[in-house]
């Protein structure tokens, strides 16, 4: 709305304006259809509508105590959930959400009343509330959210959590603790290998599932201004438990002459650039899986690199583009699904990676030579 009329500047109450503009949206429509800018405005008392929607539908009743008292008007029942927020009341900033499951806000289910930030009020079932006001507390300053354990290993601890603790500190220098109802918390992957969910969040507990860091976040608002904190967990990737899991190579192919020691081998006696590709890889795994009755498996690929095994070691920051799927867009692409279908027989795709091994027909021997990073004969 807008105190203001356009043709004689009187104080005027308008409705329909664009926040970036000032243009009146309804008399200009009116305007490109040739009709009467009418005074719409003059129909419409804003701040009582806001009234009936805020002491009547949601409940919130004005008292002269520092009493909040909320009743709403809607029929039990009948709304899944709604949140009424940033609401100034004696000197507090309201909040007043209803959730009926609990996962619209992620709060509790429930009706709830926050006042700056904190929970003063709940009930599970639709009904007449009330909760005296505090004093006002010196204003948050800074909020600082800690995960322990930084890390989790899944695989060897599968039933260990973490434990957020959120912590703000006031003005005057006093520490806060908030609980899972008074703050959003999130988890998002920051990184991995494919598109996974490294971790979630259910309450103050860190849930690991796929290796990898996840950012933490957590959200609270105090006295009408937001905070925000972060922190990481990282969850152990790639860690398997050896003793107990078949370990298989399985080569991919090589392009080129093989070095002396293996140049008699049948294998390369014929074409050998590519013995199998990933989709073909695939293939290999889903009948290794039905023969081993799904046992856990670590399946190495050899020669995944470009140009295959150990041809330009130890470069591998290219995929072999030989072995791609036709429907990917890059061999990256068709490795990353070869790693997430093998997941389903039981198995788990690695690299056949040798940091420190070259050779002479090798585009960097000379450069591996002169800083000697070879790995010796002794």
């Amino acid at each position: 709305a807008r105190l203001e009329r356009r043709e004689t500047r009187q104080p005027w109450i308008d409705e329909n304006l664009n926040p970036y503009n000032g243009d009146w949206i309804a008399r200009t429509l009116l305007q490109h259809r040739r009709q009467p800018p009418d005074e719409r405005g003059k129909d419409y008392n804003h701040s009582t509508f806001c009234d009936l929607v805020i002491t009547g539908v949601i409940g919130l009743r004005p008292r002269l105590d520092d009493v909040v008292e909320v009743n709403p008007l809607v029929p039990a029942g009948t709304w899944d959930y709604f949140c009424l927020d940033n609401v100034r009341y004696h000197g507090r900033t309201l909040t007043i959400l209803y959730d009926r499951t609990g996962t619209r806000y992620g709060r509790g289910a429930g009706l709830q009343v926050l006042a700056d930030g904190r929970r003063i009020a709940h009930t599970d079932s639709w009904q007449r509330v009330t909760a005296s006001l505090a004093p006002p507390t010196s204003p948050l300053e800074r909020l600082v959210l800690s995960v322990e354990p930084r890390v989790l290993n899944p695989v060897r601890e599968p039933d260990r959590r973490g434990r957020l603790t959120l912590t703000g500190f006031l003005a005057d220098g006093t520490p806060r603790t908030f609980g899972p109802t008074e703050a959003v918390i999130t988890a998002r992957t920051k990184e991995a290998s494919g598109n996974v969910t490294v971790a979630t969040v259910e309450g103050l507990d860190v849930i690991p599932h796929e290796g990898g860091i996840a950012t933490l976040e957590a959200t609270v608002t105090d006295q009408g201004q937001r905070f925000t904190a972060t922190t990481e967990v990282v969850v152990a990737p790639f860690y398997r438990d050896y003793h107990q899991t078949l370990v298989l190579k399985l080569f991919l192919g090589m392009e080129g002459k093989p070095v002396p020691r293996l140049a008699r081998e049948p294998l390369f006696q014929r074409p050998h650039d590519v013995l199998c590709t990933f989709a073909e890889a695939l293939e290999v795994i889903r009948k290794t899986d039905h023969l081993t009755r799904g046992i856990p498996k670590i399946v190495y690929l050899v020669g995944w690199q470009k140009g295959g095994h150990d041809h330009g070691y130890p470069s591998w920051d290219e995929v072999n583009p030989k072995l791609k799927r036709a429907q990917d867009a890059t061999a990256r692409d068709s490795l990353r699904w070869l790693i997430r279908e093998a997941r389903q027989y039981h198995t788990t795709v690695s690299l056949h990676l040798n940091m420190v091994d070259a050779y002479q027909q090798s585009p960097l021997w000379e450069e591996y030579v002169a800083k000697d990073c070879l790995a010796r004969d002794t």
